[in-house]
């Protein structure tokens, strides 16, 4: 008598990806967060203040928090089929686009659009996670609700406030989401990480990683690009200067001489006017 697992039929209802392995889409929608980050730090270039780190910070967290919880609702989700995967990754990388497009402008004509997004990514969390919430358990998940409903709405709510009511509301979003994971966390410790996939879970993070390296690596190239002759003057005193920075570098501190005066790097006998090839000394001496 044949098997019902040959009959081809009786596939169509299985798995169409593996879960212990990253999607292709999941790592699409961090290169979409990667963009995001990339647009933050733009704030925080020069010779930024406390008020410009603080503006970093308020902006990046509800992002982040939203992306720890896509990575960690995919990894709770291993029946999710490649196509509802898919849908939720569009959703989500639409989001976070809106989110980057809009993060330069915040906290000014642009702070609705910011608002709207991240109650649009939190509608798409609610989703997953009261999917995932069904599928293992009969409890009312009034967590979900409070923790992604509840937040959605908040969010929500200040795209149509003035500014200085909208950063209010923003936070208290921010407050209500650790709030609940800390209660999570005390009163069912075991519950949010018993069905962890470990191989998925390193696998994602080790991906994340390689994707920020190359927005780095395509970071440097554009500024370099971007200031051409500064780059083409540490290239032609490269000879002349690298080598001494690093030996001065060493000599310094044996000396006991300050950060400051080690990271001048000062190559020889230089004219005030001259260039100091401050970039190359200091990349030498960050890596040893």
């Amino acid at each position: 008598m044949m098997d019902k697992s040959s009959v081809p039929g009786a596939l169509k209802h299985e798995v169409a990806r593996d879960p212990r392995r990253v999607h292709w889409m999941e790592l699409f929608f961090d290169l979409v967060f990667v963009a995001f980050v990339g647009q933050l730090a733009r704030g925080i270039h020069g010779d930024p203040g406390w008020a410009e780190f603080g503006t970093f910070v308020l902006l990046f967290f509800p992002a982040w928090w939203a992306w720890v919880n896509i990575v960690s609702v995919v990894n709770l989700l291993p029946g999710l089929s490649s196509r509802a995967l898919g849908v939720a990754m569009l959703a989500a990388m639409a989001a976070a686009s809106i989110m980057a497009a809009a993060a330069p402008g915040a906290f000014g004509e642009r702070a609705w659009a910011f608002s709207l997004a991240n109650a649009a990514i939190r509608v798409v969390l609610l989703i997953l996670w009261l999917y995932q919430h069904r599928e293992n358990s009969a409890e009312f998940p009034w967590r979900i609700w409070i923790y992604n409903g509840g937040t959605a709405v908040l969010w929500l709510l200040s795209a149509s406030l003035p500014l200085h009511i909208a950063v209010v509301l923003w936070a208290t979003a921010i407050v209500v989401e650790i709030g609940m994971m800390a209660l999570s966390a005390r009163l069912w410790p075991d519950r949010g990480i018993a069905g962890i996939n470990i191989e998925h879970a390193s696998e994602r993070l080790g991906l994340f990683v390689i994707i920020v390296l190359g927005e780095s690596i395509f970071t440097i190239v554009t500024e370099v690009s971007d200031d051409w002759a500064r780059a083409q003057a540490c290239s032609v005193r490269s000879d002349s200067s690298w080598l001494p920075c690093s030996a001065g570098h060493s000599s310094n501190t044996a000396r006991g001489q300050s950060r400051q005066g080690s990271s001048d790097c000062r190559p020889g006998p230089i004219s005030p006017g001259s260039f100091r090839p401050r970039c190359s000394c200091r990349f030498f001496w960050f890596w040893g």
